[in-house]
């Protein structure tokens, strides 16, 4: 069983094509980029130390939407690049003898439909047994 996430916080970070501050950016972003109109919540607005400024919302078609309206809008001035998520590493015990590593996604989907696991989506790197022989 798989413990529950926390509450995932997707990104986007805009830079200044014209090396402009990031209260400039902030400041012509307010102005001509509407949230509400495209029906975005935005959580939080930081500024960064590097000149860009970083936006987080709660889903990725919102940030999504969110990037895309300020490359219509601001595409001139600002670059918008849309974090990725990274793929975690997870030890996994007390496995069962007869599931091998070439199995063990299809299990896992299977018996955790509530992750939505796709083909591809994970890949067990190795096994190992130990002292007392039993596989982990």
């Amino acid at each position: 069983m798989v413990a529950a996430t926390a509450d995932t916080k997707h990104k986007a970070l805009v830079r200044s094509k014209i090396n402009q501050t990031p209260e400039i950016i902030k400041n012509q972003l307010k102005s001509k980029v509407n949230p509400t109109e495209i029906k975005v919540g935005i959580t939080s607005l930081k500024m960064l130390r590097d000149g860009r400024l970083m936006i987080e919302a709660s889903s990725k078609q919102e940030i999504e939407a969110l990037g895309n309206k300020i490359e219509e809008t601001c595409g001139a001035e600002l670059e918008v690049s849309i974090q990725k998520r990274r793929n975690p590493r997870m030890v996994l015990l007390g496995i069962p003898e007869d599931i091998t590593t070439e199995n063990i996604e299809t299990t896992l989907a299977k018996q955790n439909p509530e992750l939505d696991i796709k083909e591809g989506d994970m890949r067990a790197k190795f096994s190992y047994t130990t002292k007392r022989e039993t596989k982990i």
